[in-house]
């Protein structure tokens, strides 16, 4: 039986399109036989890929993104570093809860200059935001539309970090 024919069981002659195909490489079929390289499909094509986000009482942090984020927050100890796990799946990206240094070891403490890291609340911003004042963080600015990409809030979290809570 021939896997590529639109004439199951039998073979229409579909495979001799893949002949000139090049070793290592992925290829997808459109339904008019147009060949399609498939780049980077085991590979994420996420930017961000980790965080570490520096907190200055561990379990304190802890409590706050698992209450914001919905989901537990873990925490973890590995070569005498100990850290919160932030929630994810599989190879998304994530990142952690850092006690007084990141995770290679360079000093780094809260703030609310730098980078602003956008966390996936998705579905869920008004319930995301509605824990952060009672779990000692401050919402900056309420939930408000950013174009097309869907919604976000601004919060300082327990710590004195400055994230965003994003959701479409």
């Amino acid at each position: 039986m021939c896997g590529l024919s639109k004439n199951q069981p039998f073979c229409d002659g579909s495979h001799k399109t893949t002949r000139d195909e090049e070793d290592g490489k992925t290829y997808e079929y459109d339904a008019e036989g147009h060949r399609h390289e498939i780049l980077d499909i085991l590979v994420s094509a996420d930017t961000l890929c980790w965080t570490d986000i520096p907190v200055m009482n561990l379990d304190r942090a802890i409590k706050f993104y698992s209450a914001v984020l919905g989901q537990e927050v873990t925490k973890m100890s590995e070569a005498g570093f100990e850290y919160g796990l932030l929630p994810h799946e599989e190879q998304n990206a994530s990142g952690c809860l850092c006690l007084g240094s990141d995770s290679a070891g360079s000093v780094n403490k809260p703030s609310q200059n730098g980078p602003l890291i956008y966390l996936s609340v998705e579905g869920r911003l008004d319930d995301a935001v509605t824990p952060v004042t009672s779990n000692g963080g401050k919402v900056l600015q309420e939930k408000h539309q950013i174009g097309p990409h869907g919604f976000r809030a601004v919060i300082l979290d327990s710590e004195g970090n400055r994230i965003a809570l994003h959701s479409t």
